[in-house]
């Protein structure tokens, strides 16, 4: 596949990646000129829906980036997933990996170097796990935004899953730049809504009137502390 390189190859299948069975998908500038279209964003989207590879992505390349009208990667990707599922009459909803392949942004890039300034001479791979301060880091880089604004924007496309863990690659003798995999997993359910409070009266109650609508309040109020007491999960 044109964009992955060799070395690669055993990285994708080391977590479960398809090395093959994949769309090239791409968004380019519209011209009027002569010119070819500069593209933008190009990715590959496997026709089963479980794998994106992020090839090369470059929202600065967009004549729009300046404006209003610009593209951001999260709607461009979703949409190039539902073309890509059109034509292979797949489901996203089983997305399990989100590759960001030959990083060369130098704030990611930084962050990788970080993570393995920190482990044994010669490791090549980590696994960062949800809620470790790596993980936010990254999530908040560019290669961690477009996928965390992606997936809650289009939860039904997307199966309703979130960024678990990832694993980062150190960079090779073959490329000069680290490679990383985020692994999804399902979102827990929202937590339900507690039930709104009793209409208050608007009238005199009788004692045994007053007695049911007082245990009505103290049932509401009770269930809303239970809610309020867990803990759940977002996406």
């Amino acid at each position: 596949m044109p964009g992955v390189l060799h070395h690669q190859m055993p990285r994708l299948e080391s977590c479960g990646t398809p090395v093959d069975g994949y769309f090239f998908m791409h968004v380019a500038n519209t011209t009027t000129s002569s010119e070819a279209p500069q593209r933008i964003f190009e990715n590959y989207v496997h026709a089963d829906g479980n794998s994106i590879l992020c090839i090369s992505n470059f929202s600065r390349r967009d004549t729009y980036f300046h404006s209003g009208h610009r593209l951001f990667w999260s709607d461009a990707m979703a949409e190039c997933c539902v073309r890509a599922m059109r034509h292979s009459r797949g489901t996203m909803e089983g997305l399990e990996t989100i590759w960001r392949l030959t990083i060369s942004n130098e704030v990611t890039q930084g962050i990788i170097k970080s993570i393995f300034s920190h482990l044994p001479a010669g490791s090549t791979e980590a696994d960062v796990e949800a809620g470790d301060d790596r993980f936010f880091a990254l999530l908040a880089s560019d290669h961690g935004k477009g996928p965390a604004r992606m997936l809650p924007a289009f939860p039904e496309l997307f199966g309703r899953r979130r960024m678990a863990r990832i694993r980062v690659f150190a960079e090779s003798t073959e490329s000069q730049h680290p490679d990383l995999c985020w692994f999804l997993e399902p979102a827990p359910a929202p937590s339900p809504s507690p039930e709104p409070p009793p209409t208050p009266p608007t009238r005199p109650l009788s004692k045994r009137e007053a007695r049911k609508y007082k245990r009505m309040t103290s049932l509401t109020s009770l269930n809303s502390s239970a809610l309020s007491g867990n803990s759940f999960g977002t996406s």
